[in-house]
C-alpha cells in the first residue's frame, strides 16, 4: 500500500513494514545510521506498537489517510495523526467484543458516506466510526449482512466500490452488488 503521503506498507510474516522514502526525511526527526539508500523502515508489530495479530490479510488507507490492518484476530486502526508523527504509531483494535461479527477480517472499503464495508468469513458489516472528545474512535454498526439476508456467501473475499457507486460483495460463490443509494441488492452465483 502507498498512502497518500507516500509512505509504503507491506504486510510480512512478523506484522508490518512501513517504509519512509528518504527524500521525505528530515535530519532532525531521524539519526543517518537508520536511514537506507530506501528512507527509513520501521517495524510494527503486536510488541512495538499494539497490533492486534502480526497475522494480517489486508492493508487499507481510508479517506482521512488512516491505516487499517484486517488480521485473523479483527481490525488494528492506525489513526492519521499518529502515523504522520512517524515514530509514535500505536494501533488501537476493533474485535467481536467492539461489535465485529467474526473476528476473521478480511477486507474493507469506505464508500463516499464515509461508511465502512467490512468483509468477514461470517458475512459483511456496514459501520460508522465515531470520535469522542479524547479522540477515542468507536464502532457504530448500521448493518450486518449475511446470507439469510441477502448475502450470496457468508465468507467475503474482497469488497469494492464501482464506477457506479454500487458495493460488489466479492465471494467464492459469486457477488452481491448492492446499490448503496436504495440498498437494493442482486446476486450473481458462479454455478
Amino acid at each position: 500500500l502507498e498512502d497518500k503521503d507516500k509512505n509504503i506498507w507491506i504486510l510480512t510474516n512478523d506484522g508490518i513494514t512501513k517504509n519512509i522514502p528518504r527524500s521525505f526525511l528530515s535530519s532532525e526527526n531521524f539519526s543517518n545510521d537508520t536511514v537506507t539508500n530506501y528512507g527509513k523502515f520501521i517495524s510494527l508489530n503486536v510488541k512495538t506498537c499494539n497490533l492486534l495479530d502480526n497475522t494480517g490479510y489486508f492493508l487499507y488507507e481510508d479517506l482521512e489517510g488512516n491505516i487499517w490492518v484486517g488480521t485473523r484476530k479483527g481490525l488494528s486502526l492506525l489513526p492519521y495523526a499518529a502515523n504522520v508523527e512517524k515514530e509514535k504509531e500505536i494501533f488501537s483494535n476493533y474485535t467481536v467484543k467492539e461489535g465485529l461479527i467474526d473476528s476473521f477480517v478480511m477486507c474493507m472499503v469506505e464508500d463516499e458516506s464515509h461508511r465502512y464495508w467490512i468483509g468477514t468469513y461470517s458475512g459483511l458489516m456496514c459501520v460508522n466510526i465515531s470520535t469522542d472528545e479524547n479522540g477515542k474512535k468507536t464502532f457504530n454498526i448500521i448493518d450486518t449482512l449475511t446470507e439469510k439476508n441477502g448475502l450470496v456467501e457468508n465468507y467475503i473475499k474482497d469488497v469494492i466500490i464501482d464506477k457506479s457507486g454500487d458495493l460488489l460483495v466479492l465471494t467464492k460463490k459469486g457477488i452481491t452488488k448492492i446499490n448503496l443509494k436504495n440498498s437494493q441488492k442482486g446476486n450473481y452465483s458462479l454455478k
